[in-house]
This record gives C-alpha cells, sequence and structure tokens, in this order.
C-alpha cells in the first residue's frame, strides 16, 4: 500500500509541485486505550458458567434432583463453590455424590460426619468411582467404616486417593488403606 501511494504520488509530480520530494508520514500507534477497556470489561463480566454455579449454590438447598450427567470438573467447582458459602453438609452432599458420579472430589469435608460421607458412598455403585479426594476430611474419615467401604466397593477400580487432614485415622488405618488398593495410582 505504501509503495502504491509513493508511485501514485509520483505520477502526478508529488502533489505539492515540488519535484523529487520524498513524502513521509511519521507514524507510531498509540496505547490501545480498548485493550485496557477490555480487560475491565472481562474482569466485571462473569463467565456463564460461574453465573450458572453461582445460581446452583444459591438454591442447592432445594434441589430435588442432582447435578445429571454433569462433567467431574464442573461438579468440583460446585463442591468448591458449596464449601466456600458454607453450604456443605449432609443434604448437600447428595448432589455432589450421585449414583452417576464417576470421581468425589470434596475440597473441604470438615463439616460433614462419617455417616453422612458411608451414607452417600455406599449408594454407589460397586467400581464406579476412580478418584476419591476428601480433603480437610477431619472427623469424617476414620478407622471404623469409611476404609472398609472403599475398599468393598472400589478396590479395584479406585485410581487416586486423597484424604488430607484425617485425625481419627489412625497409622494402621492408613497403611491399610496403602496396601489394600490394587490399582492405586496416587495417594
Amino acid at each position: 500500500a505504501a509503495e502504491a501511494r509513493q508511485r501514485a504520488l509520483e505520477d502526478d509530480g508529488g502533489g505539492d509541485g515540488g519535484e523529487g520530494e520524498d513524502f513521509r508520514v511519521d507514524w507510531a500507534p498509540r496505547v490501545r486505550a480498548k485493550g485496557a477497556r477490555r480487560e475491565t470489561v472481562a474482569a466485571a463480566v462473569p463467565a456463564l458458567q460461574d453465573l450458572c454455579l453461582r445460581t446452583l449454590v444459591d438454591y442447592a438447598d432445594d434441589m430435588a434432583a442432582g447435578l445429571g450427567d454433569v462433567p467431574s470438573d464442573v461438579r468440583a467447582k460446585f463442591a468448591l463453590a458449596l464449601c466456600d458459602r458454607g453450604l456443605l453438609g449432609g443434604a448437600t452432599l447428595g448432589i455432589i455424590i450421585e449414583p452417576s458420579a464417576s470421581e468425589i472430589v470434596i475440597p473441604n469435608a470438615a463439616p460433614l460426619d462419617e455417616a453422612d460421607v458411608v451414607a452417600r458412598l455406599s449408594d454407589l455403585a460397586d467400581g464406579a468411582v476412580d478418584t476419591v479426594a476428601l480433603r480437610n476430611a477431619g472427623r469424617c474419615v476414620s478407622d471404623a467404616e469409611l476404609p472398609g467401604l472403599l475398599r468393598r466397593k472400589f478396590k479395584k477400580s479406585l485410581r487416586h486417593l486423597a484424604l488430607d487432614g484425617c485425625y481419627r485415622l489412625s497409622d494402621a488405618g492408613s497403611a491399610g488403606l496403602l496396601g489394600d488398593f490394587e490399582g492405586l495410582e496416587s495417594l
């Protein structure tokens, strides 16, 4: 485009009457003001998925059915949002742990009782779950019930197990969990 303009100026005599005069325009791009505005708009407008998760969390107590065929990563985000708002309990645990779930990820299981977790995991089909992550499990994991249930139901299918902060789980119980799972890839 610059060469075409230069040829056009040379053909008609330079445009300003001067012969052989070099026509140049010094140009430097300005700082894009729109770029800064786009960043603030992107930060101000939440993603549609975040809006939907926020709405689900707002009405979690009123949900009659679970999340259905929602992918595991979205289910984990929902669990995190419930934990952040302090709404995770026995009633809302059924939304996260449903019969169709293949991964159980609860980022803060501290408010849960072992009976609630055992009841929900008992409803799952044998071998259906390959990941169980109970972070800050505290009182919901002890030697009494949960390790035995995990062994019975998910001995062959469980690949990833994360139990953090289980102050009621003894060293012998932890060692028993390590030795019992055949396909365990990460702990």
